[in-house]
């Protein structure tokens, strides 16, 4: 037997699989999550601690824009990653409560 909670969510998530399963709207969920660790990695190298880090980005300034060019990757790999991980994880759920649904409807 499905509680309330468990019965709502099956009929959100029939209707949203059939959605597309990516949009821009959704990659935002992971934006946040990839800047962070972006953001963490520039103030990591710009404070110093790692001095040999900070000596190679002085000397040659061309890496700068190789940094920059993984960060975007980074943040993008982050964001898609994040979706199909969430949307996987959600249709698992679904999956799970309509075979709990069909068990409780053959005992019946």
């Amino acid at each position: 037997m499905l509680t309330e909670e468990e019965k709502k969510f099956v009929v959100y998530w029939s209707k949203e699989r059939v959605k597309k399963k990516h949009s821009l709207r959704k990659l935002a969920i992971g934006l946040p999550l990839g800047l962070g660790i972006i953001l963490a990695v520039v103030a990591s190298t710009l404070s110093g601690w790692y001095e040999r880090a900070h000596m190679v980005l002085q000397a040659n300034k061309s890496l700068i824009l190789v940094v920059f060019i993984a960060a975007i990757g980074i943040v993008i790999f982050v964001s898609l990653f994040t979706v199909n991980h969430q949307w996987d994880q959600n249709e698992q759920r679904y999956q799970h409560f309509l075979s709990k649904q069909k068990k409780s409807d053959a005992a019946v």
